[in-house]
């Protein structure tokens, strides 16, 4: 384009060269956004990877297998004394249906609450064993649990 046009043509001029940069610009971010696909699996990778050894990454999976374990170990526990307490109270109350209505009411609402408050206990530790054994295997978590720590955790012994 010569100068001639520019003065004849000034708003024509101004278009061409705003829509000739805007052409570049775009251009040039398709030869970009084609590079980075492109690369983007080693690219992703090598994210991947820097995130799995970043320093935060690494402490919170040993502190969530740790915290986990102790769960893990405390449940178990919880599910002993709720077997207990349902066991105690069957041991207690041979008959639910007493004399009184109201008592035998009673009766099989505690009786029903133990119930419940085992199987929570017992849902709680499956939840933990399936986290557990997810981040066991997962690729940010697998690599940072302390030895000492069992590879999987058992999930029947919830039952």
């Amino acid at each position: 384009m010569n100068d001639d046009f520019a003065e004849r043509h000034p708003v024509a001029y101004v278009l061409t060269w705003v829509f000739s940069i805007i052409f570049v610009v775009f251009v040039i971010a398709a030869v970009i956004m084609g590079i980075k696909t492109s690369f983007s699996y080693w690219w992703g990778q090598q994210g991947a990877q820097q995130e799995k050894n970043s320093s935060s990454n690494w402490t919170s999976a040993q502190v969530s297998f740790h915290r986990q374990a102790n769960d893990y170990d405390g449940y178990l526990k919880k599910i002993a004394q709720a077997r207990q307490a349902l066991a105690d109270f069957d041991k207690l109350h041979p008959n639910l249906a007493g004399e009184d209505g109201l008592v035998g009411m009673q009766d099989t609402q505690a009786r029903q609450s133990l119930t419940v408050n085992l199987t929570g206990v017992q849902q709680q530790c499956v939840n933990t064993v399936n986290d557990y054994n997810t981040a066991s295997e997962g690729f940010l978590t697998a690599d940072w649990k302390d030895a000492d720590l069992p590879s999987r955790l058992d999930a029947g012994a919830c039952g």
